[in-house]
Parts: structure tokens; sequence; C-alpha cells
């Protein structure tokens, strides 16, 4: 199958899953000409396109098939329906990216703040959404179960509000992309919470390692992307300090501490990937 970007003068409104035929004119992809340039030959490959090129305006030009149900379908129905909404362009594209993970509609005025101030995986669904989501869930569910008997004979409280949690972030991490750090978190969270119902250990190696080969086998070419070096490193750092300093600490000093660890881990990474770092992201 090839896969190639196409662009598309004067193109009729197109929905996501929609079966066309077209003429189209393709070239390669462009390569980078100055070695250890951040060009985008790498992006290409990690995302397995093959061409680029546009659509050359035909008689043949014609939509063979509807757009069908699908979860692509389903975002972008939301997306649309959040624009019809929200009048403010800027805003709709914020709740689009922290809705459904669809950051494409957001400015690069709006990237340059986000940047400058250090925000940018909070407005890019991350890790951090996946698991808030999947404890809230998991709370939720332990509200209901004390009020369930018929649940309570069944299961335990931990392994119903466990089982939840996962199967309600799994939702949200497809609606959300499947990017790189919600296939992690999804994965690591499923690990401690497997090991943790079947009563074994839960080291933090084990569970940063499940999470590390789980993505690799699902994309193998995942290590092309800035993501995945950040969203393993932030982790690792925080299981590494757990590790090197299992007393206890609450506040606001566990706040820093956890906070300084991951900075310290990421900011050799960013400088390299992106060329600068935010001062202003610690706090």
């Amino acid at each position: 199958t090839l896969r190639a970007t196409l662009r598309w003068s004067g193109a009729p409104p197109l929905r996501a899953g929609e079966r066309w035929r077209l003429l189209v004119q393709l070239r390669a992809p462009p390569v980078a000409a100055n070695p250890g340039s951040t060009g985008s030959a790498a992006q290409w490959l990690r995302l397995r396109v093959h061409a680029s090129g546009q659509v050359v305006a035909s008689n043949l030009d014609t939509r063979q098939a509807p757009a069908p149900r699908s979860l692509d379908a389903l975002r972008e129905r939301i997306a649309n329906a959040i624009a019809a909404r929200v009048a403010e362009r800027d805003t709709a594209a914020l709740i689009i990216a922290l809705a459904i993970g669809d950051a494409q509609r957001v400015s690069a005025e709006q990237w340059r703040v986000f940047n400058a101030v250090g925000i940018t995986h909070l407005v890019a669904i991350s890790g951090l959404h996946v698991t808030l989501f999947c404890q809230l869930c998991a709370a939720l569910t332990g509200m209901l179960w004390n009020r369930c008997a018929a649940v309570q004979a069944r299961l335990p409280r931990h392994s119903c509000a466990a089982l939840a949690g996962l199967l309600a972030s799994l939702g949200y991490a497809l609606l959300a992309g499947w990017s790189v750090p919600t296939q992690r978190t999804l994965l690591m969270l499923a690990t401690w919470h497997g090991l943790r119902m079947a009563a074994r250990p839960r080291p933090a190696a084990r569970t940063l390692a499940s999470g590390l080969i789980g993505v690799l086998l699902l994309d193998p070419l995942a290590p092309l992307a800035a993501g995945f070096w950040l969203s393993f490193l932030a982790v690792g750092a925080l299981l590494l300090q757990g590790a090197l300093t299992p007393l206890a600490v609450h506040g606001w000093r566990a706040m820093l501490r956890a906070q300084g660890q991951v900075t310290t881990a990421l900011v050799p990474v960013t400088v390299a990937v992106f060329g600068s770092v935010s001062l202003a992201g610690l706090l």
C-alpha cells in the first residue's frame, strides 16, 4: 500500500474514511541535505509515508464510497461539533486538542506561546491525561462497588475499579489518536494493576520495561519520534527517584523533588531535539 500526503487546491468537503479516485502527481519525499540536520526524512519514515504530491484537476476525480462508521469518523464529528459551538477559533482549537488529541487546528502562534511557557505536553494528550482519567474512572467505579452487593460477591474492590479504569483509559487513548505516550501509559498501568491483582511484586524496572517492550511491539519505528524519548525518560526519572529515595515525602517538597528530577532528565534531550528549553517550564 502506497501512502502519500497530497495537496488539493479547491478540494470539496472531505470526510475521514471516504474513498476517492484521484489523478495525482507524486514525487519522492524530500531528504535533508545537511548531515545531522533535523530533516523530515525520519518523520516521513516514522509515519510510513512514501511520497508527497498534489491532486491534478480531472474528470477522474470522483468519490467512490462514503465515509463508513469508524473511530476516525467519530473523532472528526466531535471536532466539527466543538468548532461549530465555539466561536473563537483559537479556543475551539485548544478544546479539540484537549478532547481528542487533534492538534492540527492549533495555530503557529499558539504553539509558540505553549513552547515559551513549557506547557506543550499539557496540550497534546499524553500519559498525564490518561493516568488521571484512569484514576478518576477507577475512583467512581469504587464508589459504585460499595453500593452493589452483586458485584462485591464476584470481584474485589480494587480489581473491579482497576478493570473499569483500564477499559475507560483504552477508549480514551484510542479516541485521542493512540500516540506513543498514551500507549506507554496504558501498558504500564495495565502491568502495574495486573501485578497487584495477581499479588505479585511490582518493581519499577518491570513496569517500565513492559511499557517499553509493548510500545516497540506495537510500533517498531516509535523511537524516531521525540515523544518516545521524552515520555520514557520522564517516567524513568520518577521511577528512579522512588527507587533511590524510598522514604515517603509529602506536600510541596515531594512535588519540587519530582519536578526537579524530571526537568534534569529532560533538559538535555529537549535541547538536542528542539534546540531550546523553556525556563518557565519548571514553574
